[in-house]
C-alpha cells in the first residue's frame, strides 16, 4: 500500500515529466488471455495498450516508498470465473489466483515480449 504522500509525489512527478509519458499499442502478441479466448477465440488478435508514465523519485522521498518496495506484493484473486476449456475442463467455475513480484531491469530482459527502448522496457 502506498501512503497519501507517496501518491501525491508520483502524480506531481508525472505532471512534471509529461514529455516522457507515452500511450502506445502493441502489435498482436503471442500471449494467452483466458477471458479474451472465451469471448472471441482466435478470431480477434490480442493487443495490449501500454501507458508509460515517468516519475522521478528523489532520495528525500525514499521514506514514502520504502515500505511498498520492500514488502512482498499481495496475490490477486478473481473468483467465480467460467474456466470451461481450461486444462480440458468441460464445465467448471473457479478462481484465478495471480502472484506478483518486483523485477529489476536485469530480470526484465528475460521476460518474453519485453524489449528495451533506451533505458525503459515495453511490450513488443
Amino acid at each position: 500500500n502506498l501512503c497519501e504522500g507517496g501518491i501525491q509525489r508520483i502524480i506531481e512527478s508525472c505532471e512534471q515529466n509529461l514529455g516522457e509519458s507515452f500511450l502506445y499499442g502493441s502489435p498482436p502478441i503471442n500471449a494467452f488471455c483466458w477471458q479474451h479466448q472465451n469471448l472471441v477465440g482466435n478470431s480477434v488478435p490480442l493487443h495490449y495498450h501500454v501507458l508509460r508514465l515517468t516519475a522521478q523519485i528523489d532520495a528525500d522521498d525514499k521514506h514514502l516508498f520504502g515500505a511498498m518496495l520492500m514488502s512482498p506484493l499481495e496475490p490477486t484473486i478473481e473468483e467465480n470465473l467460467d474456466l470451461t476449456g481450461l486444462g480440458g475442463l468441460t464445465s467448471f467455475r473457479g478462481a484465478l489466483v495471480r502472484s506478483w513480484e518486483w523485477l529489476s531491469p536485469k530480470h526484465l530482459q528475460a521476460v518474453p515480449g519485453m524489449v528495451q527502448r533506451s533505458t525503459q522496457y515495453g511490450l513488443e
